[in-house]
């Protein structure tokens, strides 16, 4: 009976090991996959039963090798583009960082001031809260009269675009911190006001901060592609609507999809960031 009563437990034993294994399985299969293979599958498909003119609606194969001669000029079908894919990206890209670092800057040190002080809040706060449902594209005549061409309007309008995002996130992760953190402080030692802030008022709303830099990232990226389409003569934005104009639909596409990835992949870049400083996360 001992005896079988051992093998009965190893049997269960396994099986309990066996259990998280295929569960770990389920959860690595690639589910992020499934809706961009699908899209690919119905992109295609349309293209090739003609639905739209080839000019308008091109196959994923003719962007495919679009994007890859902007990026090698290889066979030249991108033209005036082909192997320039890097002198747009980093065109887009520093007026991105430029701008968002300014917006970003700007965002943190006014939405911790409002969400510190109740006389700062009211003073500020509903100003900023009526200026900022006006869309960036009105900003783009006042922008091109106050700084002209070039780079300097597309800044100001990253900038415009970033600040508002990450206001609202600092000044609401400041303002409502929990309390009970705050008399906890008081209560080990910390009397100060700046030894708080410092302490615990700060690390308490870094969540929400990042949160308003990650959508102020993402909203960097919309502004260039706006900016550029008027202001510039590189870039993304540039690259689109001047292939607009030639009517070269697999162009804009991949001026589209570098957008798409290139904003993906800083938005990661956040995230790495954003856990290498909040190490208790982990």
């Amino acid at each position: 009976m001992s005896i079988l009563n051992t093998s009965t437990e190893r049997a269960g034993l396994a099986k309990e090991v066996a259990r998280p294994a295929r569960r770990r399985f389920a959860l690595t299969f690639p589910y992020s996959l499934i809706v961009p293979i699908l899209a690919l599958v119905v992109w295609e498909t349309a293209s090739r039963l003609q639905l739209l003119p080839a000019l308008l609606f091109p196959s994923i194969t003719t962007i495919f090798f679009t994007a890859l001669d902007t990026l090698t000029g290889y066979w030249g079908t991108a033209e005036w583009y082909s192997g320039k894919w890097l002198v747009h990206a980093v065109a887009s890209a520093k007026r991105v960082l430029i701008g968002f670092a300014l917006g970003g800057l700007a965002g943190i040190t006014l939405g911790t001031m409002a969400g510190m002080s109740n006389r700062l809040h009211r003073t500020f706060d509903p100003s900023l809260q009526l200026l900022r449902p006006i869309p960036i594209v009105a900003w783009i005549p006042l922008a091109v009269a106050w700084f002209g061409i070039e780079d300097r309007p597309a800044v100001f309008l990253i900038a415009l675009g970033t600040f508002f995002p990450t206001y609202v996130n600092a000044r609401h992760g400041i303002r409502y911190v929990d309390p009970v953190l705050v008399r906890a402080a008081r209560m080990l030692g910390y009397s100060s006001s700046w030894e708080i802030f410092s302490r615990v008022v700060f690390w308490s709303a870094l969540p929400n901060i990042f949160t308003g830099l990650r959508i102020g990232m993402g909203i960097a990226w919309m502004c260039v592609v706006t900016s550029e389409m008027l202001a510039v003569k590189s870039g993304f934005g540039y690259m689109l609507w001047d292939s607009y104009n030639f009517l070269r639909t697999d162009l804009i596409i991949t001026g589209m999809i570098s957008i798409a990835v290139v904003g993906f992949l800083t938005d990661r870049l956040m995230l790495l960031i954003q856990h290498a400083v909040m190490v208790w996360e982990r």
